[in-house]
């Protein structure tokens, strides 16, 4: 029983919700050693790890999304040609290019073989847009040095990346003797693959 003249309050008193908020109390039913209203001595602990804050869960989701959005965009397609003569080429060139183009970051990267031409290989350069059998000018100059098994990665531009996508683009690998082009190999899209 309460002294004279204290007032006596009903257990449990009901924190204003401010308060818990400060405080950290989850439910105001349960009191800071863990008995609720009308508990015959059972004691009730909360599982702190199923308590998540919004402003923890809020960065989490977008983290994920900008993960996801990432890797659902990238996709590396692998590109191939076979060389072959033109321009009244007198030997037999051949050989091939097998290429990786990163829709994404817009980089090729590419290997070049060869053979059978009449000289070295002065310049190199991808051109289009142009379909098998037809012409273009350059898209993308080749860096050297040029020789056979040469690799390299170069960044292409978006009108080069769409042509290359459309099976428009061909290698042209040119020569003192054959100075439009001496060997060609016309680039097609094989599907997805890494190099």
């Amino acid at each position: 029983m309460a002294p004279a003249g204290m007032k006596t309050l009903p257990w449990p008193a009901r924190v204003p919700c401010h308060t818990r908020r400060r405080s950290g109390c989850a439910d105001p039913h349960v009191d800071p050693i863990g008995h609720s209203a009308g508990d015959t001595g059972t004691t009730t602990r909360e599982d702190p790890t199923m308590q998540k804050s919004p402003c923890t869960a809020l960065p989490l989701a977008v983290a994920a999304l900008l993960v996801f959005s990432t890797a659902a965009t990238a996709k590396d397609v692998a590109l191939s040609g076979d060389f072959a003569g033109e321009h009244g080429a007198a030997g037999q060139p051949s050989g091939h290019v097998a290429a990786t183009l990163d829709t994404t970051t817009h980089q090729l990267k590419y290997t070049i073989d060869y053979k059978g031409l009449s000289g070295p290989v002065t310049i190199a350069h991808f051109h289009g847009p142009a379909k098998p059998g037809v012409e273009a000018g350059v898209m993308k100059l080749i860096p050297g040095p040029y020789k056979t098994g040469m690799s390299n990665t170069v960044t292409i531009d978006a009108e080069t990346q769409s042509a290359m996508l459309d099976g428009a683009t061909y290698v042209n690998l040119h020569t003192k003797a054959h100075p439009k082009g001496e060997a060609r190999a016309q680039m097609t899209v094989d599907g997805s693959a890494g190099m």
